[in-house]
């Protein structure tokens, strides 16, 4: 809890701080502190997503397992090759996230892709 505080006063603070910087920047007219603040109002929004995530999984049944299981269905090797993609989408989604992420189980897809896979 209040590692969740400190993460959204931080956010505070920089809010703060931009409002200042675009009344200061407005005042003396100066592009470059103009180009700046739209940067850095990126890296805020930024900050505020990843605060959402962690605030959005922080239940008490979130720190659990999960199991992802993707199927090609019927598609034949377009639907194999989209299966395989997602896969990969969703395991490096998973890195990206530090998450740990297995294969439990794959079945390659005759010639390309796969025919189904499940991640845990």
């Amino acid at each position: 809890m209040e590692e969740c505080v400190l993460l959204w006063d931080g956010i505070h603070f920089k809010c703060e701080n931009l409002k200042e910087f675009t009344q200061l920047a407005q005042l003396e007219e100066d592009e470059s502190l103009s180009q700046s603040i739209n940067s850095d109002i990126s890296d805020l929004l930024t900050d505020i997503e990843d605060a959402e995530f962690k605030n959005m999984l922080s239940g008490k049944d979130d720190s659990k397992n999960s199991i992802l299981t993707i199927h090609s269905g019927a598609g034949g090797t377009e639907a194999q090759d989209w299966a395989d993609m997602l896969m990969r989408m969703y395991l490096r989604w998973g890195e990206q996230n530090n998450f740990n992420m297995s294969i439990l189980d794959i079945l390659d897809g005759e010639g390309a892709g796969i025919k189904s896979v499940t991640i845990e």
